[in-house]
């Protein structure tokens, strides 16, 4: 598994001058209400299921260069288009057979990837792991209490174009990406 994963939106590669610094965050959107009656008792109402929520990502970077990914360049952000992630997601059993996400990136250097935990300890150690579909198979090893799946999404998303800085002393821009999965 490579260590450098470059960012890709609407399939435009963000350059890695433009992302030497760069992080992603991940929130889920769920249509969860909370209420207090008059009695002070918490209410909660959904109006889809949990397995509905949606992803809200915020991707910050820095770097030499501006990302080229403002709204006067190549992406289109009137429609939406897909966002090849940069940070990771993880999915943990106690099962060594995982169902992953079909939006992934599988392209080289983003594959999944696994690890497992220890019995007993807080060690976690790699894995290795077979991707059929959207089932990952990883390997069994002895004495382990959970397997976990890492990948990067690949999701379809609705987004601004990002917010971007350049100060006024000093060589680095600074830019944020917030999207919305649809």
């Amino acid at each position: 598994m490579s260590d450098v994963r470059l960012l890709i939106v609407d399939g435009v590669t963000v350059p890695v001058f433009a992302s030497t610094t760069i992080s992603q965050t991940y929130d889920k959107q769920s249509a969860t209400y909370r209420s207090r009656m008059r009695s002070g008792t918490l209410k909660q109402r959904k109006v889809w299921p949990s397995g509905g929520a949606k992803l809200i990502t915020t991707i910050t970077g820095s770097g030499m260069i501006p990302p080229g990914i403002g709204e006067d360049g190549l992406v289109d952000y009137d429609n939406s288009f897909v966002l090849s992630c940069v940070g990771h997601r993880a999915i943990t059993s106690t099962s060594n057979v995982i169902a992953l996400p079909a939006a992934r990136r599988s392209d080289s250097g983003s594959e999944p990837y696994a690890r497992v935990r220890v019995a007993g300890t807080d060690k976690w150690v790699p894995t290795a792991v077979s991707v059929v579909g959207n089932t990952a198979t990883l390997t069994t090893v002895t004495g382990a209490a959970q397997y976990q799946c890492l990948y990067f999404p690949e999701i379809t998303v609705f987004a601004d174009p990002p917010t971007e800085e350049k100060p006024r002393h000093g060589p680095e821009f600074s830019w944020t990406l917030v999207a919305e999965e649809i």
